[in-house]
């Protein structure tokens, strides 16, 4: 007998409030799969329990049944990890502010191998969430900077320098080639739509 995702929402025991929906793979758009695990929301302890299967088809793994875009973006606060802002760590804010830096440090080490960053390059970031990386390369090279993130009210200590998109990527009113880099940096994995975005 075939797995079906949209029987198995009950045994997840979730909030009544969510709408599941189900999802063909991402990758090859096949409807098989079987159970692969069970996972909750570990950094915010929000509620909800959420099934990951396997394509039988191609043996990706993705999350279905998944919760529409508009109910998921209640686990995209203040509290997930990419969208706190400096004050919010409390005393462990000097550890966080050095991390995070050394993390755009090494990002921007890796696309300079890739391409010259300087002030007449347009940078695009999908998926910036408070936007650290982008005022990174800002501050460093006056480069031109815009971001996209489906969350809005992410107001962060530079923030305005960015040219901000609120929404999904496929769907942004973005110049096709307008941008010298594009990055998406922790992005797929929240994608609804990979295929369309990339």
């Amino acid at each position: 007998m075939q797995f079906d995702p949209q029987r198995h929402i009950a045994e997840l025991e979730n909030p009544a409030r969510f709408a599941f929906e189900d999802v063909r793979c991402y990758l090859c758009g096949s409807r098989a799969c079987e159970p692969f695990l069970i996972g909750e929301d570990d950094l915010t302890g929000k509620e909800g329990r959420f099934a990951y299967v396997r394509c039988t088809n191609c043996e990706l793994v993705y999350q279905n049944p998944r919760l529409p875009v508009d109910q998921i973006k209640e686990f995209y606060d203040s509290e997930y990890i990419a969208h706190r802002k400096k004050k919010d760590w409390g005393p462990l804010t000097p550890l966080y502010e050095h991390a995070m830096s050394k993390h755009d440090r090494d990002k921007d080490k890796l696309v300079s191998r890739y391409i010259r960053i300087d002030s007449g390059t347009e940078v695009f970031d999908v998926g910036c969430a408070v936007g650290t990386f982008l005022l990174h390369l800002n501050s460093r090279y006056g480069c031109a900077i815009s971001g996209l993130d489906f969350k809005e009210g992410l107001a962060y200590p530079g923030f305005e320098r960015i040219e901000f998109y609120q929404g999904l990527f496929y769907e942004a009113p973005i110049a096709r080639d307008r941008y010298d880099l594009v990055t998406m940096w922790h992005f797929l994995e929240h994608c609804y739509d990979p295929e369309r975005s990339l």
